[in-house]
């Protein structure tokens, strides 16, 4: 006789998907903010999408243009926030239009006088400086005809992206992209020098690379007429964002291979590298990014509702980069009412509610972050609901562990494939070198710390973290000075990426 038995099984012994769909939400404790996105984020909806990337040509042509995607320009005096779009595209287009640079410094200061207004100092300062001013002569760029309001991919991004192994000459990198690219005649791509403004470090910068624009043409397949050159080179850029066969289609197992079916610290630096000199130069791309990471989140089954992304320390250190990464949710048509720009310097304040960058998006610029925080209108004008749900994102400030220095390895690549191949005995050396550097810091800190000195952040060069810890100073530093941080940067993170 047979009898069936009714077993109550426990969690542990369900599937891992039946234990996720009794769940309410999920939790996403820990992802690297640039590692986001996928390959198709990236290409397609970012590179190829000129409603997002106008062509520089269009900067130029069209006021519209310049004022919806201004540069992001920091006022750095006492009232710091972004400077009104207006005021921002006025200046670089006066930058573009009518500086030629003379033969002496003494001409071009008379010339840009006028534009010296405190909430452009420090950007005119870098302008002005010796060195770059000297090398803008040397050179012979003038902005008229060599500077870019679209994005540059520089040389070494570009050489980073497509897995060009590292030398010190340019040239053989140079042939190595422009092989893969399939920069040839009668193609008139050519690699020249360009005058940015860098809005991660808020200055202007000399960079040696191509437009995004040249590099649509390279990578713009038509199915009308098939180009294995084009093909080829998108396959490429697919795999500078993302894991692909050679095809540029998903990867199979003996594709993987080749990573050893992981994140090895040579893929590191190809997966970031071109997001840089994107980011770099258009920070509203952090928020579009941000944007596109939490709609994917409610896609799962059941959503995320809560996440927190790793960002270098380097970039948390910088109110307008901070500014923008807090800016992603949803605003009701009052918080337009709440907007605090200062109306003698025309810059955004930023207030706990509201960052600076959001009043800019507020007041109808980067038009392509509406559909996430406020809403588009249809074609037949019907308003549609923000894509954006309601989600909670905080941060990590992430330190670069290869910048741990230690006796063991003779630099930081040997330290970080050590890492990769025999974790185990990485962690036993790392908790080594952490209880002697703790104890070594506190009897230094005992024998020479004054009473003043016990709440700071305690530093000694010969410490295997000192570099680390002059970074965290410098981010509390800088915290203290930026509205909300500490409810935004909730804990740290050792990572091994670029930034």
């Amino acid at each position: 006789m047979t009898t069936t038995m009714n077993v109550k099984r426990t969690d542990g012994q369900r599937s891992l998907s039946m234990v996720f769909k009794r769940q309410s939400q999920l939790y996403d404790l820990h992802t690297h903010l640039l590692g986001m996105g996928s390959a198709s984020f990236w290409v397609d909806t970012i590179l190829m999408n000129e409603d997002v990337m106008p062509t520089d040509t269009t900067f130029h042509d069209y006021e519209t243009k310049r004022r919806d995607f201004c540069p992001l320009v920091w006022d750095q005096t006492a009232n710091s926030g972004f400077v009104n779009g207006q005021e921002a595209a006025r200046f670089f287009n006066y930058l573009t239009k009518e500086i030629i640079l003379p033969d002496k410094d003494s001409q071009f200061e008379n010339a840009i006088g006028h534009m010296k207004h405190k909430k452009f100092s420090p950007v005119l300062e870098n302008l002005i400086k010796e060195d770059f001013y000297d090398e803008l002569l040397d050179r012979t760029l003038t902005f008229r005809k060599d500077f870019s309001y679209d994005v540059v991919l520089t040389l070494s991004d570009l050489g980073k992206g497509l897995g060009i192994k590292e030398t010190n000459c340019e040239d053989i990198i140079q042939l190595a992209v422009t092989e893969k690219l399939g920069i040839y005649p009668p193609n008139s791509i050519n690699f020249r020098e360009w005058i940015i403004f860098n809005a991660r470090k808020q200055e202007f910068q000399i960079v040696y690379g191509i437009q995004v624009q040249e590099l649509r043409k390279l990578i713009e397949c038509d199915p009308n007429a098939p180009s294995k050159a084009k093909e080829l080179a998108r396959a490429y850029i697919i795999n500078a964002f993302s894991m692909c066969d050679a095809e540029g289609t998903p990867a199979r197992h003996v594709d993987l291979h080749n990573f050893h079916g992981s994140f090895t610290p040579d893929f590191y630096p190809r997966r970031f590298a071109l997001k840089d000199s994107i980011y770099s130069q258009r920070l509203d791309i952090l928020a579009m990014l941000i944007a596109h990471i939490i709609e994917r989140y409610q896609t799962c089954l059941p959503p995320v509702k809560y996440c927190e992304f790793s960002v270098s320390t380097n970039d948390l250190s910088k109110p307008w980069v901070f500014d923008v990464l807090r800016s992603v949710r949803v605003y009701d048509k009052t918080a337009t009412i709440y907007s605090q720009m200062n109306d003698e310097d025309h810059t955004y304040i930023p207030t706990k509610e509201l960052s600076s960058f959001s009043q800019l998006v507020l007041k109808e610029h980067f038009p392509h972050l509406e559909y996430a925080f406020t809403g588009s209108m249809s074609d037949n004008g019907e308003m549609i609901p923000p894509t954006v749900p309601q989600v909670t994102y905080k941060f990590l400030a992430g330190f670069d562990r290869r910048k741990v220095k230690s006796s063991y390895f003779k630099d930081a690549n040997e330290a970080v494939r050590f890492l990769l191949e025999y974790p185990q005995q990485a962690i036993l050396l790392m908790l080594q070198e952490i209880i002697r550097s703790k104890k070594e810091a506190e009897i230094e800190t005992a024998t020479t710390m004054n009473p003043t000195e016990q709440f700071g952040v305690y530093t000694n060069e010969e410490n295997i973290f000192s570099e680390i810890l002059m970074q965290l100073n410098e981010l509390k530093s800088q915290g203290s000075k930026m509205p909300s941080f500490y409810d935004w940067v909730v804990g740290l993170d050792l990572f091994g990426v670029m930034n």
